[in-house]
């Protein structure tokens, strides 16, 4: 795709302009239908629920990244970049279709027979017999991929290790031994109740020592902010 505008011209509402017309006939030439809606949104024409428009807001992002990668010419950082977060999708979908669902409501059952250590044993145990992990010394990711495998066949065996896997999670939420090893893993990030007159915590322990006008923020890393992006899509789905 060539685009006959400067980087200098992006400043400028004539250049912006100009940049939309492009989009919406990049646009136009990927689906007709999705830009009769995009246009019928602008005009207030268009009428959608909470979630619909969610939904068509997504689809309007993907036309929109696909025509910016172009615009831009950065094909090779994209693919790059994309197959980084990629490798962090397990660990998205472990979280959103495993521990907030199955592993939640096992948190609130009788503990069963086996400790932590027994369970941790038979886990470190599975993922050798399995090849998974071992060189990456990430276990949040050799657990998300256990459960992918465990997830694809419908077998007994699969069936007795997933309750088994269920069991260890519960376990390492709940035990000493098990928060130790999960305290910094995103997949068993709850989300919280938000208390919108204290948005901003002011205790002692959260204050940070400035050094001039640095950030003392030292930002979320790829897969955190993936596991927020998976958070959002869950709104998405549910009407906020």
């Amino acid at each position: 795709m060539q685009i006959p505008l400067s980087f200098e011209q992006l400043f400028h509402h004539k250049g912006l302009k100009e940049l939309d017309q492009l989009f919406i006939s990049h646009l136009t030439t990927k689906s007709h239908q999705h830009t009769q809606l995009l246009m019928a949104y602008r005009d207030n024409t268009a009428h959608f629920s909470h979630t619909e428009l969610s939904a068509f807001l997504i689809q309007i992002a993907e036309h929109t990244e696909d025509f910016l990668i172009h615009f831009f010419s950065i094909d090779t950082e994209y693919t790059a970049l994309k197959s980084k977060l990629l490798n962090n999708n397990p660990i998205g979908l472990l979280r959103k279709n495993f521990i907030l669902t199955k592993v939640k409501k096992r948190l609130h059952k009788p503990k069963g027979q086996e400790t932590f250590s027994q369970l941790h044993h038979w886990l470190l145990n599975q993922l050798n017999k399995k090849n998974i992990g071992g060189q990456t010394l990430d276990l949040e990711l050799d657990v998300a991929n256990f459960y992918a495998k465990l997830n694809t066949d419908n077998t007994i065996e699969n069936s007795e290790a997933l309750s088994k896997l269920t069991e260890w999670c519960a376990q390492a939420y709940l035990t000493p031994e098990g928060q130790e090893i999960i305290k910094d893993w995103h997949s068993f990030k709850f989300p919280d109740k938000t208390d919108f007159t204290h948005l901003v915590n002011i205790s002692p322990q959260h204050l940070k020592q400035r050094d001039g006008f640095n950030l003392t923020d030292k930002r979320l890393s790829s897969r955190a902010i993936q596991t927020e992006i998976h958070y959002c899509i869950f709104c998405h789905d549910h009407d906020g």
